[in-house]
């Protein structure tokens, strides 16, 4: 009798936790006041809010609603990569749950960003371990590129949308071609193409233009579906294959540069010594072409830089475009010729690259990829759209020129953007889209 008495007081003790963390994880998510939420768990489905956002979450262990209910937000995240729970709606969910977790604090950001920083800067930034990085990163399976990239050229990067109902591979082809066009590239040209996933800019330069192209790898299994590729495309007479310290060996010259690496990968420091080596090995009359991900200005309050560095950028300092800029090329080796943001082709590629994630992540499991893995990307993306929305993050591609470079037919005949500006972004402001900048 003892033992049922004392069995059915830990029951009732369990499912006053069980109330009490429903109440907390239900008073949190009416925080979110533009959204509403369909609650599913083992015990019952719950409605809650009235926003038109509609989100469902998913309860997936019984230490979900604890976790939840916890008041620091980056409980949602690390509860999320451990499979507590799950939402058919990240993308949106994680954009509200960073916008209510932060505010602009400009006195407090002032003070805390210089810690934070330094933090962040000394725990793992450096070039061993941003390269170790990259070599994990492309180990892992093909089928995980095939299914989440395009399925034409598995470009790692932003894509271009010509038109608001463009498919990711149309506009993975629009910014290839684009690509080209802002080189100027020909048969003659000498080209170097850096962190464009698996060669997808070199092989369409070599194919569409004829140029002699080095494609840099960071992991074998990436050297060797390049390679595979040009072979397949009839292309290994113009397609070279190498890791990247062969790539800036001495004496070795590139009259155009794509230097591409997407948002996870490096930091401004790294970025820096990336760059300035390109710089060296750009011929005097050069083109080279970056893109890359940058904190705008704006002074957020800390936790969404906190949250950025940790979960996105987690293996570097990260600078704002004006800081980068600054300290990046020397007028001495080249100069900027072209500045354009691309923020709503961003948001545009993560959500299409997000669906892709959702629709194959079964098929994926399956095939034996670490469930751990997929969801950890899958949060990055989400992250990072949340950055680029809330205007934290841009996106921004830029065309250097060699010291004695004059001109460039492609700058004369694209003084506006020669892309279609389509509202991508939350609450779009024709004001704020994408623009193109010269500078002299």
């Amino acid at each position: 009798m003892a033992n049922m008495s004392a069995h059915h007081t830990k029951d009732l003790s369990s499912d006053l936790h069980t109330q009490t963390f429903e109440t907390l994880v239900r008073d949190r998510l009416q925080q979110l006041k533009d959204c509403s939420f369909e609650w599913k768990s083992h015990r019952a489905t719950e409605l809650i809010g009235d926003g038109s956002i509609n989100i469902q979450i998913r309860e997936e262990s019984d230490q979900c609603l604890k976790l939840l209910s916890h008041p620091d937000p980056l409980n949602w995240i690390d509860a999320y990569l451990h499979g507590h729970w799950s939402s058919n709606q990240l993308l949106s969910l994680m954009h509200q749950v960073i916008r209510q977790g932060d505010f602009r604090q400009p006195t407090m950001a002032r003070w805390m960003r210089p810690i934070l920083r330094f933090y962040h800067t000394w725990s793992t930034s450096h070039r061993t371990s941003v390269l170790e990085l990259l070599k994990n990163h492309f180990g892992v399976s093909d089928l995980f590129f095939e299914r989440v990239l395009d399925k034409k050229a598995q470009f790692y990067g932003t894509a271009l949308y010509p038109h608001p109902g463009a498919t990711l591979e149309q506009a993975t082809q629009w910014q290839l071609q684009r690509l080209c066009e802002k080189l100027s590239l020909t048969p003659t040209d000498r080209c170097l193409d850096v962190g464009s996933g698996f060669g997808a800019f070199g092989l369409y330069a070599a194919e569409h233009y004829g140029v002699n192209v080095t494609i840099v790898a960071f992991h074998p299994q990436q050297l060797e579906k390049i390679q595979r590729l040009a072979h397949i495309k009839g292309l290994t007479h113009l397609v070279n294959v190498c890791e990247y310290d062969e790539a800036f060996v001495a004496q070795k010259w590139y009259d155009k540069i794509a230097y591409l690496m997407p948002f996870d990968w490096v930091g401004h420091i790294s970025m820096q010594e990336f760059l300035l080596q390109a710089a060296h090995h750009l011929t005097p009359t050069g083109l080279m072409v970056t893109q890359f991900i940058a904190q705008t200005d704006i002074e957020f309050g800390t936790f969404l830089e906190h949250v950025m560095r940790t979960y996105v950028f987690s293996t570097y300092s990260f600078a704002s475009f004006s800081e980068f800029a600054q300290k990046s090329i020397t007028p001495s080796h080249c100069r900027m010729i072209h500045f354009e943001s691309m923020d709503d082709h961003a948001a545009k590629t993560m959500r299409d690259w997000y669906m892709g994630l959702q629709q194959n992540k079964s098929f994926l499991q399956d095939r034996g990829i670490d469930p751990y893995f997929l969801r950890l990307y899958e949060m990055k993306i989400a992250l990072f759209y949340a950055g680029i929305c809330m205007r934290y993050l841009q996106n921004v591609q830029i065309l250097w020129a060699g010291h004695q470079y004059h001109g460039n037919d492609w700058l004369l005949s694209h003084a506006k953007s020669a892309y279609f500006p389509s509202p991508y972004l939350p609450n779009y402001d024709p004001n704020t889209q994408s623009t193109t900048t010269h500078v002299s």
